[in-house]
C-alpha cells in the first residue's frame, strides 16, 4: 500500500507534555480503528507548530476522511 504524509498545523505542540501526546495519540488510534484496516499510522513528528503523520493505506480519499 502507498505511503502518505498529512502535515497539520497545531500551534504549540512542540511544548506538549508527554501526557498531552498520549492523549492524542489516543484519540488517533480510535479514529484508526473505526476506519478499518485499510489505513494504518506508521509515525509521527512534531515541530514547534506543526506535526507530521506517516500513514500507508489503501487510498487518497481514505486519508482525506
Amino acid at each position: 500500500m502507498p505511503r502518505y504524509v498529512i502535515e497539520r498545523e497545531s500551534l504549540g505542540i512542540g511544548a506538549w507534555s508527554r501526557q498531552q501526546c498520549q492523549k492524542a495519540a489516543e484519540k488517533s488510534r480510535a479514529v484508526l480503528r473505526e476506519l478499518g484496516p485499510e489505513i494504518q499510522s506508521l509515525t509521527s513528528y512534531a515541530t514547534s507548530d506543526r506535526l507530521y503523520c506517516v500513514y500507508i493505506a489503501a487510498g487518497p480519499d481514505l486519508i482525506k476522511k
